[in-house]
């Protein structure tokens, strides 16, 4: 009941071998790239990628704490410290977004451009109330506050209650998490909107909010499934029972489900519809090389976790719930990379921006792993703080017990 991760020095070794990798492959990158006018597209495009991923599911495991709160769920007591840990990278990211965004990557916005030009783009001058670059900027600081204040708030209370024990704790916790659910489901929308969707601004999309959310939580869901089993696999976790593991195994066969099917229509109602502003952002990703990434979006996020854990015995499988697992992360950052890459690296052109190729490389490959590495010292770090089990959660019997 008082296990205590141990963060080895090989755990931090790797995590820093992973780091290097990234610094390496992102300079190199940044180096080869560089030119008077390409604003090193290429380069920013994959700081956004990886930060927004790994945010994203920061951001993620922060609301699915408050969800086991609100919903008084018991089954997951045995696990929260874990996404509890992931919430950490909340601040670094924090970081990383404004160094991104000061240090060169607003160039991927180019309507900041367009509405410091003397006759702008009428579309993007139509949205500059929203759409400008101050607002920008206090939205982004004002996402980051509240996400890092509940991320602290859920932790701090999680440790009091392992101090006193009682039921004060735990009533703040499900009282603030009722308050985050609904600011969460806000500001995931908004910064989705102003990070992603706002590299192209001729587009929009009304489902926009809704994909960002179910792309967010059934990743999230995926990396809490590694991390159960990679401990569980080394020793820790002797409170779970495979119970748990099908229990997540069932979130992320529902999720990859939902996920489809807003892709599926988000597509389908603006093809349908054939309005060329919305049209264009499809446009450029079902026609050429970028056809194989869409589709391969589909077939990584949907159609692999859902026929492999399709079984009530797959889901129950560690091996087989880490691979789909491994998959979904992958699937993640190739879901975002058909999303960002298309609309911020290329040259703008009359009808708007005209996507390079896509090109998966050292830079992408190098770059993602760095990210890997960072978050998992962050992750490791946290997980070795406090002991695994909250053993005066109200709810620990429960969780104990879980029989599905």
């Amino acid at each position: 009941m008082s296990e205590t991760f141990d963060f080895t020095n090989r755990l931090k070794l790797i995590c820093l071998i992973l780091i290097a990798i990234g610094i390496v492959s992102l300079t190199f990158g940044y180096l080869e790239y560089a030119g008077p006018e390409s604003y090193h597209q290429r380069f920013w495009a994959n700081i956004l990628v990886n930060n927004f991923l790994f945010l994203g599911v920061a951001v993620g495991a922060t609301f699915f704490v408050a969800l086991q709160y609100v919903a008084n769920a018991g089954w997951s007591v045995a696990i929260k410290r874990i996404p509890e840990a992931m919430g950490a990278f909340i601040p670094i990211a924090a970081v990383l977004m404004l160094v991104f965004y000061f240090a060169g990557g607003k160039n991927l916005y180019h309507w900041i451009h367009e509405l410091h030009k003397t006759v702008p783009d009428a579309i993007i001058a139509g949205k500059s109330s929203y759409l400008n670059e101050p607002f920008f900027i206090i939205r982004m600081i004002g996402f980051f506050a509240i996400w890092s204040f509940f991320w602290w708030f859920f932790r701090r209370s999680s440790m009091k209650e392992d101090q006193t024990g009682g039921l004060d704790s735990y009533k703040s916790s499900r009282r603030l998490g009722s308050i985050f659910m609904i600011l969460f489901a806000l500001t995931v929308s908004f910064a989705s909107f102003d990070w992603l969707m706002s590299l192209d601004p001729h587009w929009f999309s009304t489902m926009f909010g809704v994909y960002s959310f179910s792309g967010i939580i059934l990743h999230t869901i995926a990396i809490i499934a590694i991390i159960v089993v990679f401990l569980k696999r080394k020793g820790y976790l002797k409170g779970t029972n495979e119970n748990h593991v099908h229990d997540l195994g069932r979130l992320m066969f529902g999720f990859s489900t939902f996920w489809i099917y807003i892709w599926y229509f988000q597509f389908m109602l603006i093809w349908y519809a054939n309005i060329p502003e919305e049209t264009a952002y499809f446009k450029h990703r079902v026609e050429g090389p970028w056809l194989g990434y869409f589709i391969a979006n589909a077939v990584v996020n949907w159609a692999i976790p859902f026929f492999a854990l399709m079984t009530r015995n797959s889901k129950r499988n560690l091996m087989n719930v880490t691979i789909i697992g491994i998959v979904l992360v992958f699937g993640y950052w190739l879901d975002l990379y058909v999303t960002v890459f298309p609309s911020a690296v290329g040259v703008i052109g009359e009808t708007g921006m005209m996507p390079l190729p896509p090109s998966i490389g050292y830079l992408e490959i190098g770059g993602f792993l760095g990210y890997i590495g960072l978050f998992m010292l962050v992750l490791g770090r946290f997980l070795s703080k406090a002991p695994l089990m909250p053993k005066k959660h109200p709810l620990l019997e429960e969780s104990l017990h879980l029989h599905t």
